[in-house]
C-alpha cells in the first residue's frame, strides 16, 4: 500500500503540473518552444523523455512504460499526459503532422494503461482517450 500512496501522489503532483501547462496552452499564455520546455521539465520528474517517445516505435514506446512487462502506471500516465499536453501546444501552433504523432501515441498510452487506471485513480483515462479520438478525427478532416 505504501507503493500504491508513492504512485498516488507523483501522479498528483506531475498532473497537477501538466494540468497548469494544458491550462496555459489553451488560454494562449504558452506556445512554440516554450511548450516544449515546460513539458520537458514535468518527464525529468520520471526520467521519461520526450524526443524518444515521439520518434519511438509502438513496442519501444511501450518498453517505455513496462520495461518488466507490466505497465508501469506512473510513467504510463505522465508519458501519456505530457504527450497530449504536446500535441495540444503543437495543434495550436498548426503543427498538425507533429499534434497527430503526439495524440497517437499518447492515446497508445492511456489504451495501455486504462485496465489498471481505476485501481490507481486514474478515470479520467477513459475520457482522455475519448477526447484524443476526437482531436485525431478533427486533424484528420482539417
Amino acid at each position: 500500500m505504501p507503493q500504491r500512496d508513492f504512485i498516488l501522489r507523483l501522479i498528483e503532483e506531475m498532473g497537477r503540473a501538466l494540468a497548469e501547462i494544458r491550462r496555459r496552452i489553451l488560454g494562449g499564455e504558452l506556445s512554440g518552444p516554450r511548450v516544449r520546455e515546460e513539458v520537458d521539465r514535468a518527464l525529468v520528474g520520471v526520467g521519461l523523455d520526450l524526443d524518444l517517445a515521439l520518434r519511438a516505435s509502438p513496442e519501444t514506446l511501450e518498453l517505455m512504460i513496462a520495461s518488466t512487462g507490466e505497465v508501469d502506471p506512473t510513467r504510463a500516465w505522465v508519458l501519456a499526459e505530457s504527450l497530449y499536453v504536446y500535441g495540444l501546444g503543437a495543434e495550436a501552433e498548426g503543427q498538425t503532422h507533429l499534434a497527430r504523432t503526439a495524440f497517437e501515441r499518447a492515446h497508445r498510452l492511456f489504451t495501455l494503461l486504462a485496465p489498471s487506471a481505476a485501481f490507481y485513480g486514474l478515470v479520467e483515462a477513459e475520457g482522455r482517450q475519448e477526447e484524443l479520438e476526437e482531436r485525431l478525427r478533427s486533424l484528420a478532416d482539417g
